[in-house]
């Protein structure tokens, strides 16, 4: 029997001490859930894309952002970078800028967003490809 540290051991699959799987219920992570994070610091705001969302979108390296406040959704459009009115998916998938984060929290009103730190939000609502094929993501801030 292989030693994980001096307190774990493995058990083979032959072992009295195995346990079956199937009496275990599985939770699966849902990627659609906390489809952006806003990350408020001292120097700023900026907002985080979650993995799901880059998957979706296609790495996108720049998004064009349309906002509907009064149904509470956005529409992240994946671009070309350098796409004039969009704002560049940096370093780990992030995009740093406080007064878009700023437009994202407005619309998200029914959130209760952290006063430092990163606040999980909106659901990926549906991903969606134009006539040209550019990926859209509707996220749904309505909790």
């Amino acid at each position: 029997m292989k030693k994980i540290n001096s307190i774990v051991q493995v058990v083979k699959a032959d072992s009295e001490n195995y346990n079956a799987l199937a009496d275990f219920e599985e939770v699966l992570a849902d990627s659609s859930s906390g489809a952006i994070g806003i990350n408020i610091t001292e120097s700023g705001k900026r907002i985080r894309l979650n993995a799901g969302l880059v998957t979706a979108l296609d790495d996108p390296k720049a998004l064009r952002v349309l906002l509907n406040k009064s149904a509470a959704k956005a529409a992240l459009v994946a671009v070309p970078e350098g796409t004039p009115g969009s704002y560049k998916v940096g370093k780990s998938a992030t995009i740093y800028a406080s007064e878009l984060a700023e437009r994202i929290m407005d619309v998200a009103s029914g959130v209760k967003f952290h006063e430092k730190g990163t606040t999980p939000c909106g659901v990926i609502e549906q991903v969606q490809a134009d006539q040209n094929g550019s990926l859209t993501a509707i996220l749904n801030f309505e909790q």
